[in-house]
């Protein structure tokens, strides 16, 4: 899409991560596990920009396929993190809300066992052919379980450091830190999980895996309000507006 800006998907093994080229710098939104490679080979390869072109890296919720090579990436790039303020309290869930957990524990093992997911991550001919960087390091420890590495937090309403056209939106239902964010020039819409995309109906789709449902139909009317020109989501493909089926 090519605007005022411009904004890349790049496709992972399971998740999608996006880069914001804003000017001369550009904002990465998710990097998965295992997944900083294919951020580093896109920019190197198709950008042809140096990795510190990179200001800024955002987080829309703390799981692992969005989070956890946010490290790595920045220790390449000596960007800075940006996670939602929710996020630091996740680990303790179980403790301060177990039955939320508790329901994404028993939403995830139900989609576990269902056929669409016995061959998920998969290793798809449009993944391989895309460009890797292979010197990018897991840069990863058990301790970002517990303390992630941060420059920033947000809240809901807040703006993003350093481009204040990005507005940080809570959006709980699929885990309690869930964060989308919008450009208020562009109007369009960064989910992570909040909501995802079917290729197949080309239409937005409430994720099977949640912490509470009540809550995520409460995030849909909230992101629906906005009225998106684009939505990116963190698995599915971009698609023009927010469209649900009946």
């Amino acid at each position: 899409m090519q605007s005022a800006y411009t904004i890349h998907q790049v496709r992972g093994n399971i998740s999608n991560s996006y880069v914001v080229e804003e000017g001369e710098d550009l904002i990465v939104f998710d990097v998965g596990f295992n997944e900083t490679k294919f951020v580093l080979g896109f920019i190197h390869d198709e950008l042809e920009k140096e990795f510190d072109a990179i200001k800024l890296i955002v987080v829309t919720h703390k799981d692992f396929d969005h989070y956890g090579g946010v490290k790595s990436l920045a220790e390449k790039s000596k960007a800075e993190i940006c996670y939602p303020k929710k996020s630091l309290d996740e680990v303790f869930g179980i403790v301060t809300n177990p039955i939320h957990q508790m329901t994404r524990m028993f939403t995830a093992t139900r989609e576990m066992m269902r056929p669409r997911s016995w061959g998920f991550p998969s290793s798809s001919s449009d993944k391989q052919d895309k460009p890797v960087y292979d010197n990018a390091s897991f840069g990863f420890s058990f301790r970002e379980v517990l303390f992630p590495n941060y420059d920033h937090l947000v809240e809901d309403g807040d703006t993003l450091p350093y481009f204040g056209n990005w507005q940080a939106i809570a959006t709980p239902g699929h885990s309690d830190d869930s964060f989308s964010f919008f450009n208020t020039q562009n109007k369009v819409l960064i989910t992570g999980d909040a909501v995802l995309t079917s290729a197949s109906r080309e239409v937005s789709v409430l994720p099977s895996i949640y912490a509470n449902a009540r809550q995520m139909e409460q995030s849909k009317e909230k992101l629906l309000a906005l009225e998106p020109s684009f939505v990116c989501p963190g698995h599915g493909p971009i698609l023009e507006g927010l469209v649900f089926e009946d």
